[in-house]
Order: C-alpha cells, then sequence, then structure tokens
C-alpha cells in the first residue's frame, strides 16, 4: 500500500514538472504585450495600419515586430515576413502576416512618394511651357532679311533676272555702308533666368571673325560654312576684313553671337546654314540684333534654299512645339533674292 502510494505522489510529481516545463511564463507574455503597446503599437498608433500606409513591421528573427509596423487590423499582429512563433518555438499565436501588412505599406507610401515627386515635375514643366513661351515669344520665329535693291551700276536688281551668284548687290543707290538693328525683347518673370536652345536656319554671306580668344566657335559648329561663334568683339578685325558682320548681342548677362563666322577668310560666296547653339537671357532684357555690311555690298544668293531644318526638330514639350519640323517662315521667298535667317526656340529652360 505504501509503494502505491509512493508511486501515485511521484507520478504527480513528474506530471507537475512536465506541466511547469510547457506551460508559457505568463510574466514574459505580459511584458511582450507591453512592448508590442509601447514600440510597435496597434494599428490605430503605428506606421503600418490596416490602410497600408505603414513603413512595416517585426524583427528579423520572427514573433512580434519591435519596430513601427504595429498591428494589421487585416490580419494580425506585425511580425516578420515569414511570420510564426519566435525562432523555435511552437507555433504561437497567428502573429505572421502582419509584418508583410507593414511592408506592403511601407511599399505603398514609397510609391506614393515617388508618384506625387513625379506629379510635382510635370506640374512644374506644365508652369515652366507657360512662362517660357510668353518670355520667348518675341524671340521665336524672330527673321531678318536684307533684300538686295541696287546693283553695282545702281540699277534696280530686286528680282532674280539676270542674277550671278558672287555678284554684289547694295541697300542704297549710293552704295555706301548700310547697317541696321532690331531690338528683342524678352519677357517672364523677374529674377527668372532662360537657357535657350536657338536654331538658326538662312543663307548668309560668310565672314572670318577675330581668331581666339576673341571668337570661339559653339559647339557642334560646322566651322567651314557659316556657323555660330561668340565674341568678346566680333568688329575687332573690320579695319581688315569688310564682310558683313551678324551680331546676336545679349544685354543679361552680357554676351555676343555671331551667325556667319568660317574658318578661313571666304570667297564671295553665300552658304546655306542649319545650326544651333545655346545661352543664358536674363528674364524682362533684351537681345539687339544687329547687321553691318561695313563696305556697303552683300553677296547676292541666286539659287541657295532651305525651307525646313534637315538637322533638327522642336523638342518634345519645347515651348513651340513637340518632336515637330522647324520650318522657314512663308515670308521667305525661296531663293530668297538676298540674305536671310530665321530663328526658333527649339528647347528652353527655367532656373
Amino acid at each position: 500500500m505504501r509503494q502505491a502510494i509512493i508511486q501515485t505522489v511521484g507520478a504527480a510529481a513528474v506530471a507537475l514538472f512536465l506541466a511547469c516545463e510547457v506551460q508559457p511564463d505568463w510574466s514574459d507574455i505580459a511584458r511582450s504585450f507591453e512592448g508590442m503597446t509601447t514600440s510597435g503599437g496597434p494599428a490605430t498608433t503605428g506606421a503600418a495600419g490596416s490602410d497600408l500606409s505603414g513603413s512595416g513591421g517585426g524583427d528579423a528573427t520572427g514573433g512580434p515586430g519591435p519596430g513601427s509596423g504595429g498591428m494589421s487590423t487585416s490580419t494580425g499582429m506585425g511580425g516578420n515576413a515569414t511570420g510564426g512563433a519566435p525562432a523555435g518555438g511552437p507555433g504561437g499565436m497567428p502573429m505572421g502576416t502582419g509584418g508583410a501588412g507593414g511592408g506592403m505599406g511601407g511599399q505603398a507610401g514609397t510609391m506614393a512618394v515617388v508618384d506625387a515627386g513625379q506629379d510635382a515635375m510635370v506640374d512644374k514643366r506644365a508652369m515652366d511651357l507657360v512662362e517660357l513661351k510668353d518670355a520667348l515669344k518675341n524671340l521665336q520665329g524672330f527673321t531678318y532679311m536684307n533684300l538686295c535693291k541696287f546693283g553695282n551700276a545702281g540699277q534696280d536688281v530686286t528680282t532674280l533676272n539676270g542674277c550671278n551668284t558672287s555678284d554684289i548687290c547694295w541697300a542704297t543707290a549710293d552704295l555706301g555702308r548700310f547697317s541696321e538693328n532690331r531690338t528683342i525683347q524678352i519677357g517672364g518673370v523677374a529674377g527668372h533666368v532662360y537657357d535657350v536652345d536657338l536654331s538658326v536656319i538662312g543663307v548668309i554671306e560668310p565672314r572670318d571673325y577675330p581668331p581666339a580668344p576673341n571668337c570661339t566657335f559653339m559647339p557642334n559648329q560646322p566651322g567651314t560654312t557659316i556657323s555660330v561663334a561668340k565674341c568678346m568683339d566680333g568688329f575687332a578685325n573690320q579695319s581688315s576684313v569688310t564682310f558683313n558682320v551678324y551680331e546676336f548681342a545679349v544685354a543679361a548677362p552680357a554676351a555676343k553671337y555671331y551667325f556667319n563666322d568660317v574658318v578661313t577668310h571666304p570667297p564671295h560666296r553665300v552658304d546655306v546654314g542649319d545650326n544651333k547653339f545655346t545661352f543664358t537671357v536674363n528674364a524682362q532684357s533684351t537681345i539687339k540684333f544687329t547687321m553691318d555690311d561695313l563696305n556697303g555690298g552683300e553677296i547676292r544668293n541666286c539659287t541657295n534654299s532651305i525651307s525646313k531644318s534637315t538637322k533638327y526638330t522642336y523638342a518634345a514639350k519645347s515651348p513651340f512645339g513637340d518632336n515637330t519640323p522647324i520650318n522657314a517662315p512663308t515670308s521667305v521667298a525661296q531663293p530668297f533674292n538676298g540674305n536671310w535667317f530665321t530663328l526658333s526656340v527649339i528647347d528652353a529652360r527655367v532656373h
């Protein structure tokens, strides 16, 4: 009997010992809930929430996440990506997918920020295009024509009848020097600065301007035919080179560009130009174009024509076109009996 009692008591002790070993430590669980409340929190106070706008949650080893994932109202408390109980545990509470919810929330939040940034960029460009179109409207399509009027003997040469290449024609009957200028007013918002990609097409007699460091060719110019150069003073060699000056002077920031520069002194001829250059101009400033034939005459054009640019089109989402051709104005008869050019704003930017 005594032996039976001892066996019974022993079995009970073993059962009690085992029960203690497998039961959870309730104080640990309480601390876990307390930690979740203070660090992760329910969805209404954390960053993850049911709207999936949070930044994710859970740690790398499983179990309830101590980060900002919090509790997902749709699937439970935030855990790691694989969910489940702490590492080595028997499964525990269904905490697995909350972390995924937090991660999705973070991804959605990031995508929203990216979309918002892209929208802001699109909106700014749209606003810039409106400003640029108004600011540069006097530059876009600006055309200069210098028609032949008198021949060497003072005869009327306003038509191409009897025109010979390399003839000289004159603007006045006395065959004297002729110069004129045009002012191009830039609009826009005071304090703004515009970078402008400008097309220059036309037919002009070439000229060799002073060499570097006075003048340098703008990038991607042909050089051997009329090209755009930037000079400190393109008139500096007028005592030795009396061919026509085509000057484009920007008031602010001050800079001077010339539309008909060539590498070497040319014979009597005219060139077809199809060039582009980039310059900077301040809002509400001016550009002054000057044509000065210096010795009074210009080389006559009998056959050369250019009705559209063969190199360039308007840029995508430019102020004045969208991947469209750059054409000469219909006001220019082709071939033009004299020299001419037209300007087109390929693209522009505000800064």
